[in-house]
């Protein structure tokens, strides 16, 4: 409080001092002589209530108008109606009691000008002063402690500005480390989770082929696919570190997906760019290979412009394409799978659909991969794309569809490329 501080004390007693003094001063040049000494006490005592005016204004100034009063009462030598009342009054209105100073100053002046128009000899009225003068003080004592008051919330308001900016700075600067969290993550299941889920079957498959024809080639096969599966595990595993870690720190407005990893993080807020390396369109007949050399028989399907996206949502568009077939790869054992990628009416739509289960191997005689974890892909990988989806705009809706599973995604385009 400002009562407590040293600073603060300081100026009472210097504002206390300086009134009692400039009292005593007038009392000392008055044309009066005698009962100087009373006069004197009354100019120190009314100095002395200053010293309580943060604690109390409004007694501080009752209580020095009182006093004003009784010291005419007593017939002690003039000093003014306002002057002895200018620090109270100050003080008061310091202390956000501007009616409490306004009031006190308008009896003080009511009072003098009585006094003045009742006594037919000016030297017998009860102050020497104008009433101009009176008036002028009392105004100028009222008006210097508002600015006070004002400059010293003015001070204030700048003070819990600058922390609140302060504050929104390093919550921005927490949300980015979040975001950027949250895109790695993403990109380390969507890239090296599928390079690691390709290589496994590829081992698998080659497994499988051998038969009991290369001992030696078989069991270096089986570690290959068995370190990659354990790479694949440990590579969740940090993912889902990330995304606690952002999770965490996820601000209220975020709504988290249903049927969501609980361990999962949301998305970065919108206008978030693309990762380094990140990937297109332009790189889909590459991750198509890849999943075609484990057997699997992809068709794709394009409408309208496809080589027109925006970066971002060429990038988006690749990423859910790439991490539907690892789900299809990892979980449905599936040989067949479709992909459907068309512009309409200012919106990319996507599908990507197997067929479900081969029942026999499949084509050209390659054993029907082993998915390499039976848990349903309802993890981290689809959330993931529908975190894409939603950075844009979008939907992303994913489950069962006939024999089979698959994945619709929707992203609006913008205004100009559509």
């Amino acid at each position: 409080m400002d009562d407590a501080r040293p600073d603060a004390r300081l100026a009472d007693a210097g504002l206390a001092l300086a009134t009692a003094l400039v009292l005593a001063a007038v009392v000392a040049a008055g044309p009066r002589e005698g009962a100087t000494g009373p006069a004197l006490a009354c100019c120190a005592g009314i100095g002395a209530l200053l010293l309580l005016r943060r604690r109390a204004p409004v007694l501080v100034l009752v209580v020095t108008v009182a006093a004003i009063f009784a010291y005419y009462i007593a017939d002690l030598p003039p000093l003014g109606m306002v002057l002895p009342a200018a620090g109270a009054l100050l003080s008061a209105a310091e202390q956000g009691r501007t009616r409490w100073a306004v009031g006190a100053a308008a009896v003080l002046l009511a009072v003098a000008s009585y006094f003045r128009l009742a006594v037919p000899d000016p030297a017998d009225a009860v102050s020497g002063y104008g009433y101009v003068t009176e008036l002028a003080l009392a105004a100028a004592a009222i008006a210097l402690g508002a600015a006070i008051r004002l400059a010293r919330q003015a001070r204030e308001r700048t003070r819990r500005i600058e922390e609140l900016t302060a504050e929104r700075q390093a919550r921005a600067a927490a949300d980015r480390l979040q975001q950027e969290r949250l895109r790695t993550a993403r990109d380390l299941h969507d890239s090296i989770g599928h390079a690691l889920a390709v290589a496994s079957l590829h081992a698998g498959i080659a497994s499988d082929a051998l038969g009991d024809a290369d001992p030696p080639a078989r069991e270096a096969l089986e570690q290959v696919r068995a370190s990659t599966t354990q790479a694949l595990a440990e590579l969740r595993g940090t993912v889902r570190v990330l995304r606690g870690q952002a999770e965490a720190g996820r601000t209220a407005g975020a709504e988290p997906t249903a049927g969501a990893d609980p361990a999962a993080g949301a998305g970065p807020a919108a206008g978030a760019g693309p990762a380094v390396g990140a990937v297109g369109l332009a790189a889909l007949d590459d991750l198509l290979a890849d999943a075609r050399g484990t057997g699997l028989e992809i068709t794709v399907r394009t409408e309208g412009g496809i080589d027109r996206l925006p970066g971002v949502i060429d990038t988006a568009a690749c990423r859910i394409i790439q991490e539907s077939l690892t789900n299809v790869l990892r979980h449905s054992g599936a040989r067949r799978a479709d992909i459907d990628l068309a512009v309409r009416d200012g919106w990319l739509t996507l599908c990507v659909r197997d067929e479900g289960p081969a029942d026999g191997p499949g084509p050209a005689g390659t054993p029907t991969p082993t998915p390499t974890d039976h848990s349903p892909p309802s993890g981290a990988g689809i959330r993931g794309m529908r975190e894409r989806a939603v950075l844009h705009g979008g939907t992303l809706d994913a489950g069962p569809e006939g024999s089979g599973y698959a994945v619709h995604a929707r992203i609006p385009l913008p205004p100009e490329n559509v």
